[in-house]
């Protein structure tokens, strides 16, 4: 796949404040440094207003080659503060660079489970207000409306699934970017299915209605509230073009993609539950925080043997 598909523009920015945060550091196998990290940082002011973060860092690659991003990946591993561990006052504020790849694994349930995650990159100081926003450019897979409640009405909305490449080529599904209502007329007229295009997205917050109070009985009656949950909601687009455009994605190379795609989760599968291992796609969730292992460092080989 890798030879066959150009590079695509994938990239995830994320400036906000840590509130979950773990790291290791150890010596591989084939003796190497590496330093290995994943947090949850909160771009607003709800929790559903979060992300999980990543990164497996080798000193020197297999060549012998120093990595210049080694020494930067352990200094903020070392001083990161998570709001769980240090308070909300003296967490960690940062400005993440980075980018989706697949995060594709099986639970304890024996289930796959299909996911992207974010492979943190570069670590900045923050400028500028929180956010969280994703420029990906891929091959348009599908293209529905939104419906919702038993009878699936439709919302006014749109709903596409897009196929990217991480930085080695392989396909990384991003399912269910938002159409808001206000583009849903201009966005039909000018993609289909087929067509390559970037995409700017945000994150943003869905609140369902929240359940009125039961009627009868006495006094005040408690309300529940309602449920949060995150969504990618397409905010612009560059022009699409067809497949036998010099920058369009052909058929046949994501007809090959899919294949690979396949087999690989099928090695996955047979592999089956390896310990808790994947973060999957999802905003929130709880995860053991610590600052560092206290346990003597693993040996691995690469970021597929990472224990967390």
């Amino acid at each position: 796949m890798s030879d066959k598909i150009r590079a695509l523009d994938n990239s995830v920015k994320l400036v906000g404040k840590i509130t979950e945060f773990e790291y290791r550091t150890g010596i591989s196998k084939a003796k190497i440094n590496y330093v290995s990290l994943k947090g949850v940082l909160q771009f607003g002011k709800t929790k559903a207003e979060s992300r999980r973060f990543e990164t497996y860092v080798q000193e020197v690659s297999s060549k012998g080659k120093e990595s210049k991003m080694y020494e930067p990946t352990l200094a903020f591993a070392q001083n990161a503060r998570s709001v769980v561990k240090f308070g909300a006052a003296d967490a960690t504020e940062i400005s993440i660079q980075g980018a989706l790849e697949p995060n594709d694994y099986v639970n304890s349930k024996e289930m796959l489970i299909e996911g992207v995650s974010v492979k943190a990159k570069f670590f900045n100081d923050v400028e500028g207000d929180y956010t969280g926003q994703i420029d990906i450019e891929g091959y348009i897979q599908s293209i529905n409306p939104e419906t919702a409640g038993e009878d699936e009405a439709e919302t006014g909305r749109l709903k596409f699934n897009l196929l990217s490449a991480d930085f080695f080529g392989n396909l990384v599904p991003i399912r269910n970017i938002i159409v808001p209502a206000k583009l849903k007329d201009v966005f039909e007229k000018n993609y289909t299915e087929g067509q390559t295009a970037k995409f700017f997205v945000g994150y943003e917050v869905n609140t369902k209605e929240e359940p009125k109070p039961e009627t009868g009985g006495i006094g005040e009656r408690r309300v529940t509230e309602g449920k949060s949950y995150l969504e990618m909601v397409m905010t612009g687009a560059d022009s699409a073009v067809d497949e036998d455009d010099e920058r369009g994605i052909k058929d046949d190379t994501i007809r090959i993609g899919l294949v690979e795609r396949k087999a690989k989760l099928n090695e996955i599968k047979e592999k089956g539950y390896q310990g808790k291992k994947g973060t999957g796609g999802a905003a929130t969730g709880a995860a053991r925080t610590s600052m560092g292992s206290q346990n003597k460092p693993a040996a691995i080989d690469s970021d597929d043997e990472i224990p967390f």
